[in-house]
C-alpha cells in the first residue's frame, strides 16, 4: 500500500484549528512549558546547586513533552483526554526519557560533525520518541521504525520543521508569551504528519473530543 502523502499546509491548519478548539487546556500545557523553560534558564546560572536543580527541571520538561505528545495524539485520534486524571498520560515515562536522551545524543554528535549529519539524523529519527509512546516500542525498535517511516519524506519534514520554527519565532516576538499557543500548535502539526505517514488519514478535520481544562 502506498504511504499517504500529507500537506505541510494541512498540518499547520490542523494544528491551528485543533488548538483553537481546545484552547484552554492547551494553554495550560503551553504555559507550564514556558514556566519550566524560564526556571531552567535561571537555574543554569546558579553554579553546581543551580545545575542540579536545572537538571531536575529538564526532566520535568521531558515529562511535560511526553504529556503534550500523548494529548496531541489523542486529539488527532478523536479520543477523550482528561487532564484532571494525568497518570495515564505519564505512562512509559522512563522508556520515553531514554529515547529522548539517545535522540539528543545522536543529534548532538551529528551537529558536531559539521551540522549536516545532525540535521539528517534528526529527520531520520525524529519520530522515535513518538514510537516510544505509540505502541510502546523499545528504544532500538523506536529508532528503526522512525527511520522506516520517514524514508522518502525527509525533505518535506525538513520544510515543515522550518515552517514551525518560523511560527514559534513569531510566538517569541509576541513578548515571548505567544509560545504558549505556538508550541502546542506545532506539536499538533507534527502529530498530523506522523499519523498521515502511518496511514491514519481519517482525520481530515480536527476531532473535538471532550477534554477537561484543568492543570496537570
Amino acid at each position: 500500500m502506498t504511504t499517504p502523502r500529507f500537506s505541510n499546509g494541512d498540518a499547520l491548519r490542523f494544528g491551528w484549528l485543533t488548538t483553537r478548539a481546545h484552547l484552554a487546556p492547551l494553554l495550560v500545557l503551553g504555559a507550564t512549558g514556558l514556566v519550566l523553560a524560564m526556571f531552567s534558564q535561571a537555574l543554569g546560572r546558579g553554579g553546581a546547586g543551580g545545575a542540579l536543580l536545572s537538571g531536575l527541571v529538564q526532566v520535568a520538561q521531558v515529562a511535560l513533552l511526553l504529556v503534550m505528545t500523548r494529548v496531541s495524539m489523542k486529539l488527532y485520534d478523536g479520543e477523550p483526554v482528561d487532564l484532571a486524571n494525568p497518570s495515564p498520560l505519564f505512562e512509559g515515562f522512563w522508556r520515553y526519557l531514554l529515547v529522548m536522551f539517545l535522540f539528543g545524543l545522536l543529534t548532538a554528535i551529528g551537529f558536531a560533525l559539521l551540522i549536516v549529519p545532525g540535521v539528517l539524523l534528526g529527520l531520520a529519527f525524529g519520530f522515535a520518541p513518538f514510537f516510544a509512546i505509540d505502541g510502546q516500542r523499545d528504544p532500538v525498535e523506536a529508532f528503526r521504525a522512525s527511520s522506516r517511516l520517514t524514508r522518502g519524506f525527509r525533505g518535506q519534514l525538513f520544510l515543515l520543521a522550518l515552517l514551525l520554527m518560523g511560527v514559534n519565532f513569531l510566538g517569541v516576538l509576541a513578548l515571548g508569551i505567544g509560545v504558549i499557543i505556538t508550541v502546542p500548535m506545532s506539536m499538533l502539526a507534527v502529530i498530523y504528519a506522523f499519523r498521515h505517514l502511518q496511514g491514519r488519514t481519517e482525520a481530515a478535520t480536527p476531532h473535538v473530543p471532550s477534554m477537561t481544562p484543568r492543570a496537570i
